[in-house]
């Protein structure tokens, strides 16, 4: 374990965005993609600390094409896989790139090439460690998103034959089907915070889905069914490279039990390592359809002659809504989805 004393951070501004350096008193501990593209000044909970002073000056030098090895002391924390698979990445030359299998091979267990993605994935340094040179077995940039725009990504240059590092911006798609309208906002939401286009599922083809780097499913719960999520099972094959998560949209307050009853019945198979969020949607029986409406009665009245004290979360929120108009849509339910799209944590499925 790493002596935590003496911690201290600082705040900066960099092409990717805002970057949050950590530092305990063995070295730099952690760069974090805060997912916000300007601050107004640099902000130190430490200004003195020469380390952190060093660690600023690195990368805006890295950034501006100046520097192309980190003189800094790391502090990690892992396993010995790990820190056997960030050694093997920090050996990976400036614009050059290395395959999951190759990285596998140089620790000395050619078939973990998954191992090797996840311990990619858990680099508490992107950047300093840089998880962004590795690369799907067939070329393709796969496994690695450690924020909104997909960071450091190799470019080979044709100033002097060498290879450089570049930043594009990171393609994004969201895909919803929405009954009643909740889920679309939410899609909106998100197309508004990521700047990904937004499509809905009929209109969808996986062909177009498979140009983007990300790939968002929204949809309602109805029946203990995500909506759209047939779209997923059909096409997982061709997708499996891209990175995915879903959102579904429910008109109960979550309740982590039956979250995880959702996430059981929708989540199987191929599918089954797929991220899951959840947002409460709206309920205004006047918008439901008749066969809907008709369902939600029954439901009612069958929940009405239980004992209120024996409700579970959903009964509650059943009940309470009777006669009611309500919109619990919230823009806090997508903290962490957007959350976990910064932090990197994702491989291939």
């Amino acid at each position: 374990m790493l002596d935590g004393r003496n911690e201290s951070y600082c705040l900066c501004a960099s092409p990717v965005g805002v970057l949050k350096i950590e530092r305990v008193e063995q070295g730099i501990s952690a760069v974090r993609f805060l997912g916000e593209n300007t601050i107004s000044e640099m902000e130190y909970t430490d200004p003195m600390h020469p380390l952190l002073q060093q660690a600023v000056r690195e990368l805006g030098e890295y950034f501006s094409g100046r520097r192309q090895v980190f003189t800094l002391p790391l502090a990690l924390e892992g396993t010995p896989f790990q820190h056997r698979v960030w050694e093997a990445l920090r050996k990976i030359p400036y614009g050059s790139t290395c395959s999951y299998g190759e990285i596998a091979a140089a620790v000395g267990n050619p078939k973990a090439s998954r191992a090797v993605g996840m311990a990619n994935n858990r680099n508490p340094l992107p950047v300093l460690i840089p998880c962004h040179r590795v690369i799907g077995a067939d070329g393709r940039l796969v496994g690695y998103g450690g924020t909104s725009r997909r960071s450091c990504l190799p470019w080979s240059g044709a100033r002097q034959g060498k290879g450089e590092e570049v930043f594009i911006l990171e393609k994004g798609i969201i895909i919803y089907q929405s009954k009643y309208g909740a889920t679309k906002k939410y899609a909106q939401w998100l197309q508004d915070l990521l700047g990904f286009d937004c499509i809905e599922t009929p209109k969808a083809d996986w062909r177009e889905a498979a140009q983007y780097d990300t790939l968002i499913l929204c949809g309602g719960i109805y029946a203990s069914g995500i909506a759209g999520l047939s779209f997923l099972k059909k096409n997982i094959g061709r997708l499996r490279d891209m990175r995915i998560c879903i959102l579904c949209v429910g008109a109960s307050p979550y309740d982590e039990s039956a979250f995880e009853q959702i996430r059981a019945h929708n989540l199987t198979g191929d599918l089954k390592e797929i991220p899951l969020f959840y947002g409460r949607g709206a309920w205004d029986e006047r918008k439901m359809k008749f066969v809907d409406r008709t369902l939600c009665k029954i439901l009612q009245r069958s929940v009405a002659k239980k004992d209120p004290d024996t409700y579970e979360p959903w009964m509650r929120a059943l009940m309470c809504a009777v006669g009611q108009t309500c919109d619990w849509t919230d823009k806090k339910y997508l903290a962490p989805l957007v959350e976990y799209l910064h932090s990197g944590n994702f491989s291939p499925i």
